[in-house]
């Protein structure tokens, strides 16, 4: 078995479990996407915040009101 070959059986166990359990590789990938799940909810909080602290004026300088502030957030909440 040449260093290639021996790489590539010790990453098919590491990601291949018994059942029941979760491989190495699986529960990496379900962290990274819990970790951009949460990072996106962040953001979203942080861009309604923003819109919600805007007086009037200003959202309409933008074209928003204050009643599109909850479509966007329905929206970014997956709500359509």
């Amino acid at each position: 078995m040449n260093v290639l070959s021996n790489s590539r059986a010790i990453s098919d166990q590491d990601t291949e479990a018994a059942p029941g359990k979760i491989g190495f590789g699986r529960r990496s990938m379900l962290f990274t996407a819990l970790r951009r799940r949460i990072w996106k909810w962040h953001q979203d909080r942080a861009a309604l915040s923003a819109l919600r602290t805007m007086n009037d004026r200003d959202l309409r300088d933008i074209g928003l009101s204050r009643t599109d502030i909850l479509a966007i957030a329905a929206n970014a909440c997956g709500f359509k």
